[in-house]
């Protein structure tokens, strides 16, 4: 069984690999090809709804990306295409989470 270090490594070359050929992929690429991969990768179970939950809404309706929850702790991923600016929307939705999990 390879070691964590080793699944992110290799998990980090696949995603360099095809960003050669896809540069800027769009949100929905960035969490099914990156995000997702990098959570396996680094032991989140990415099929436990219990452990990572797809778009959450909150009582405010704002919505994350993924909440994760592990263990004690949990943190929210608001997610962006690789071809975006952030500015004071993206930032915005950002710190609704960071509050909605805090």
């Amino acid at each position: 069984m390879p070691s964590a270090q080793e699944r992110i490594r290799e998990a980090v070359g696949a995603i360099q690999g095809w960003l050669a050929h896809l540069p800027n992929p769009g949100e929905a690429v960035v969490r099914q090809a990156i995000v997702l991969r990098l959570l396996h990768a680094n032991g989140f179970d990415i099929w436990n709804p219990a452990e990572v939950v797809p778009e959450e809404t909150n009582a405010t309706g704002n919505r994350s990306d993924f909440l994760i929850r592990a263990g004690r702790g949990k943190f929210a991923l608001e997610l962006k295409g690789m071809n975006v600016t952030l500015g004071a929307v993206p930032y915005q939705q950002g710190l609704w989470q960071v509050v909605r999990v805090g």
